[in-house]
């Protein structure tokens, strides 16, 4: 998994925390598909009491396949990103199992899920920004980062 174009704005003031925000593409080489993925709210930001790094936030899949779902989460004590996209793949084979050359083959009909999981640092420079004593920072990320992801497949 590729992650591009990430911007983070991190607010942990007590009345700025829920103007924290994320949003980045993510993309899938297996398949070629791309996701716009973003999230929001005070649980973004460590060291409050609203923080929840272990929050899911989902992608919107641009293909708009219904086969295929995206999701992250983040923690930003850590800069650490965690990716989850979920994909189907159906397909159908010829069953010649009877060895009859003269009967009519069968399709078999196979459907296989592929769970890509995987987490890693960002690559980001962050600066403050606002007014002077401001406790908000951007964060723009410096290059593409490759995300390792483990695959799992399960057939049906």
């Amino acid at each position: 998994m590729t992650v591009r174009y990430g911007l983070i704005v991190l607010d942990d003031s007590s009345d700025g925390a829920n103007n924290s925000y994320i949003a980045f593409e993510l993309h899938n080489s297996a398949i070629g598909v791309d996701a716009e993925c973003s999230g929001h709210g005070a649980a973004l930001v460590s060291g409050i009491s609203e923080s929840d790094p272990d929050q899911w936030y989902f992608c919107f899949v641009e293909s708009r396949d219904p086969s295929i779902s995206a999701s992250f989460k983040y923690d930003s004590s850590l800069n650490m990103l965690t990716v989850n996209e979920t994909w189907t793949d159906s397909s159908s084979t010829d069953d010649s199992s009877c060895g009859y050359e003269s009967l009519r083959t069968r399709k078999i009909s196979k459907t296989t899920t592929y769970q890509a999981l995987g987490s890693d640092y960002l690559p980001i420079v962050c600066q403050d920004v606002g007014d002077k004593g401001s406790m908000q920072k951007q964060c723009t990320q410096v290059k593409d980062a490759s995300i390792q992801v483990e695959v799992t497949t399960e057939s049906l």
